[in-house]
This record gives C-alpha cells, sequence and structure tokens, in this order.
C-alpha cells in the first residue's frame, strides 16, 4: 500500500487485433525480443507505486497469459474479458475491488508506455481524483458531414487526444460501468463514462513514445525502432562420469536402458551447460555459484528447476532470452529422435520457441573418456539481449 491506497493495475488484452492481420492476437505477437504484453507487465512491475497487475484476457488465452506473467515481481491477477471493451473492463475492476483502492486501467496495445507517465497519472489521481494520459491536439482538425465535405473548423487549443493510462478511485469507476450498465449506456473509454456519470476528468500530459500497436505496419517500425542495443553471448560446457543405478538424463529427456550420470544434481550436463551460459552471458557468476554442490537442497534436484530459476534470474537483471545451441558429447547412446523431445522441453523450461533451440551430438572418435564410454559431455552458447 502506498500512500495509504492500494494501487493496481488493469492491462487490457482481451481484444482480437484483427486490424494487424495476425492470425492471433496481437498481445502475444513477437517484436524485437518481446511481445506487447510482456513489454506492458516489465514496465508496470517497475513502478513502485502498484500493489499488483490484474491482466484482462480471453479465457481461452489464460494458458498464455499466465506464461507471459511468470518472472514478474507483483501480485498477478488474470481474469477473463467480455465482449466489448466496456465489459472487459468491468470485469476486470470485479476482479480487483476487493484488492485495490485505485485501478490503472491501460491498453495493452499501448505498451511503450513509461514508468513516468503512469506515476503522474496516479499522482494526478491521488490529488484530483482522476489522471488520464492525453495530448492536446496538434493538427488542423475539420467536422465534416457525412459525404466527408468539410463543414468547419474546431478549435484545436481546446481538444485532446486521450489516451491510456486512465486512473480513478475504483470506487467511482465501477460505479460508472454499473450506471451505464444499468441505463444502456455504452462508452467508447472509462473516461466518457466518468464525463456521462457528472464527474470531471483531468487530463495528464503524455508522451510521444505512448504509441499503440494497431497495424502491421505498426509492429515493422516497433521492430527496427526497439532492437536490442545491448547483445551477449555466453557460453557453458559440463561433464559428468556415468555410474550404474542412476537414471540418465539429458536436456531434461530421459533415456531408458543406459548408466546414468553421477552428481549432486540430476547429472543433466546439457542443462547444466545451458544454466552456465546463461549466467556467463549476465555476467552474473556460474551454476555453482547460484546452485552449490555442497548444498543439500540441490541434492538430486531437478535440473530443469535450476535452469528456470536461472533464466528468471536473468530476465530479472532485465535480458531476454534469444538462442541456444547445444553440442552433446557422447558414444552411447544415440540421440536420434529424442533431439526434437530435447528441444521442445528446453524451450519450455526457458519459454522461448524451439526454433530457437539447437540441439546436436558428437562423438569423440573414441578417445578420452568421453570416447570410451565413461562420461557425457555438452555445451552451449546462449544469446541474450536488451
Amino acid at each position: 500500500m502506498k500512500n495509504g491506497y492500494r494501487i493496481y493495475a488493469l492491462i487490457l488484452a482481451a481484444g482480437k487485433g484483427e486490424r494487424a492481420g495476425f492470425e492471433h492476437n496481437k498481445m502475444f505477437q513477437e517484436f524485437a525480443g518481446t511481445t506487447p504484453l510482456r513489454r506492458c507487465l516489465e514496465t508496470f512491475s517497475g513502478v513502485q507505486e502498484l500493489d499488483g497487475i490484474a491482466v484482462v484476457s480471453r479465457e481461452e488465452e489464460s494458458d498464455i497469459v499466465r506464461r507471459e506473467t511468470e518472472g514478474i515481481k507483483k501480485n498477478i491477477v488474470i481474469t477473463s474479458g467480455g465482449d466489448k471493451r466496456q465489459d472487459s473492463v468491468y470485469n476486470g475492476l470485479i476482479a480487483i475491488r476487493d484488492k485495490a483502492d485505485i485501478a490503472v486501467i491501460h491498453d495493452g496495445a499501448r505498451c511503450f508506455v513509461s514508468e513516468d507517465l503512469i506515476k503522474d497519472c496516479i499522482s494526478s489521481c491521488i490529488e484530483y481524483g482522476s489522471g488520464v494520459a492525453g495530448k492536446m491536439a496538434k493538427d488542423t482538425i475539420k467536422e465534416v458531414d457525412d459525404n466527408g465535405v468539410f463543414k468547419k473548423t474546431l478549435d484545436r487549443s481546446h481538444i485532446a487526444v486521450i489516451e491510456t493510462p486512465q486512473v480513478f478511485f475504483l470506487r467511482d469507476i465501477l460505479s460508472a460501468h454499473e450506471e451505464a450498465m444499468n441505463s444502456g449506456l455504452v462508452g467508447t473509454d472509462d473516461s466518457s463514462l466518468m464525463e456521462a456519470m457528472g464527474k470531471k476528468v483531468r487530463l495528464v500530459d503524455g508522451r510521444a513514445s505512448n504509441e499503440k500497436l494497431t497495424y502491421y505496419e505498426d509492429f515493422e517500425k516497433a521492430e527496427m525502432e526497439h532492437m536490442p542495443k545491448d547483445i551477449r553471448v555466453g557460453q557453458g560446457y559440463d561433464i559428468h562420469r556415468l555410474v550404474e543405478g542412476r537414471e540418465l538424463i539429458l536436456g531434461g529427456v530421459r533415456f531408458e536402458g543406459s548408466k546414468g550420470l553421477l552428481g549432486h544434481s540430476d547429472g543433466d550436463a546439457v542443462l547444466h551447460a545451458i544454466t552456465d551460459a546463461l549466467f556467463g552471458a549476465a555476467s552474473l557468476g556460474d551454476i555453482g555459484d547460484h546452485f552449490p554442490d555442497n548444498d543439500d537442497r540441490y541434492r538430486g534436484a531437478d535440473s530443469a528447476l535450476l535452469l528456470k530459476d536461472a533464466a528468471d534470474i536473468v530476465r530479472g537483471n532485465r535480458w531476454i532470452i534469444g538462442n541456444v545451441d547445444i553440442t552433446v558429447f557422447l558414444e552411447e547412446p544415440k540421440l536420434g529422435s529424442k533431439k526434437g523431445e530435447m528441444r521442445k522441453r528446453i524451450s519450455e523450461i526457458l519459454e522461448i520457441d524451439p526454433e530457437k533451440i539447437s540441439v546436436k551430438a558428437k562423438t569423440f572418435e573414441k578417445l578420452g573418456p568421453v570416447g570410451r564410454g565413461e562420461a557425457i559431455a555438452a555445451s552451449a552458447t546462449c544469446m541474450i539481449c536488451r
């Protein structure tokens, strides 16, 4: 609770975004290494004034939203949207009404919103009762008739273009929505509903960067403008002795009928190599620094959980995981079709597309402990960016 108020953001992500031309919800469309929803979540999670974030999505996309919110260090609420924006906002408000005094309503397609604009809108709400982001009109504005013929020029000095976030005391905006539904009023945005109920709404100066992703070309432009500026590469290597009585696990996939790898954890050399590569790329030490082999908490640990923790740590330092290239050195067993399973499992752990995972196998031509079938080794190279 900040300033005596409980404050929740409400990110709207339930639309179809058909004008963008994608076959899926544009909120999950990747650009410059992220998605609109993920970018919103990361920005809002950095606002100290917020106690939590609610995401309003389509019910059938809740699992995707859940994956997008992983690693976000705020209380998270996921709720289903409605047929119209107004319905989605109302559903979101109902979901947080027992958790919040102030609602920060934001269109997820405006994923370039800044922390300072969010804070300005919150401050305005606390002081004046509302805070709506927007910009005063700069261009000449004409009123036209049904045939597109100019009727008159409007005085732009008193015309504002409204954006989001729109911040209100939750009891006020919830009451406005309920009154609107009872009276049959359909509003295009929350500030209009507040005005219709006789409430004063205060404009907060917006930012030029707070643009909305609507069309396909908007995503193309965003891809060019927001490509990561800092790109790093990390390398990891691990080797484990093969022993009887242990289950062989490589890349999170189990191999039947083979000796297993000796280790403090489950001995998955592939996932250990990836973990080291991630930590190395982000200059965050190595696997031993984070998961020491003299700590009983990690005795027999599932390496998939360790890698997931490592990925969360890397993302927590504002890095985006790009691709991972893996080479497994072994004589037996042959990886064969298991390589596809390994790619899928690793992509699930890292929460990136399987196409960004490469798994290769090499022998040691009977040389050394790997060549003699006494050990299995793995190397991994990964790219991260921000």
